[in-house]
């Protein structure tokens, strides 16, 4: 098994977190941690990068590379967080 940090965009509530358990878990990997934006996985060693993300992308989440795109995302998800708190 290898063990992968992923940054994920789209995820904004607790039903997102559902969805990727269970994908990646049709992968038969094993979901370490979650939150909103990012999770950390176990996946077979045969598991591609590619394959997970085409997995997400059906439920229209997208997997993020770029270093920026993934801190962009923390700091949208920082601040959903900050409004949902206030509330």
């Amino acid at each position: 098994m290898k063990r992968l940090e992923l940054h994920i965009k789209g995820m904004v509530c607790i039903r997102c977190e559902t969805i990727i358990k269970q994908e990646i878990t049709k992968l038969n990997g094993i979901v370490l941690s979650i939150k909103p934006g990012h999770a950390v996985i176990e996946v077979p060693d045969d598991t591609e990068r590619e394959a997970i993300a085409l997995r997400l992308k059906e439920h229209r989440f997208e997997l993020l590379e770029d270093e920026d795109q993934q801190l962009i995302q923390q700091i949208k998800t920082a601040t959903l967080d900050y409004v949902r708190h206030q509330e």
